[in-house]
């Protein structure tokens, strides 16, 4: 009884002792994160105002109509940049976020926004059946796993390979 008293004490006083520096590396990240957000706000600030002063050059005849078109597109594409990085940074995504973003890119890549969205361009349809494809394809392997030891077995097999569980046919539908 005593000895688990003293190891409850000795982690205890471990933990207590380690808090601090886990907190600064917390607060280091944090500040790390900050400078930069710092640097973006600056460097977004600064070409607002190119795109301002480029404008105002424009409009008193200082520049030509194709170097304000290309200074312009030069500014605004870096701009773009900017704000883009900005908006990733300090977000902390999630596996789930990231495949949200994936499947909403697809859909907007082949030009349909729902799935109940119809498409003249036949695009749906086409997207649908690919699906729907890798869907069988999942299924058909899914089927031929143990439901014991979660083991991959073949479609002849009557006992899993790994835990010797008998495979009922409800699990052997091939």
């Amino acid at each position: 009884m005593i000895i688990f008293v003293a190891l409850i004490l000795t982690v205890a006083t471990f933990a207590f002792i380690a808090y601090p520096f886990r907190k600064q590396a917390t607060l280091a990240k944090q500040v790390a994160n900050d400078d930069k957000q710092h640097e973006l706000y600056s460097k977004r600030d600064t070409i607002y105002s190119m795109l301002k002063e480029l404008e105002f050059d424009f409009q008193s005849g200082i520049l030509t109509e194709d170097d304000y078109d290309d200074l312009s597109k030069r500014y605004k594409n870096q701009a773009i940049s900017i704000l883009k990085h900005l908006d990733d940074t300090g977000k902390e995504t999630s596996i789930g976020d990231e495949i949200e973003k994936q499947v909403l890119r697809l859909r907007h890549g082949k030009g349909t926004l729902h799935p109940d969205t119809p498409n003249n361009s036949g695009k749906n349809t086409i997207v649908e059946e690919k699906m729907e494809k890798q869907n069988q394809k999942l299924r058909q392997s899914a089927d031929r796993f143990c439901s014991q030891c979660g083991a991959e077995y073949q479609p002849d097999d009557r006992f899993c390979s790994r835990c010797s569980t008998g495979l009922s046919k409800g699990e052997n539908l091939d």
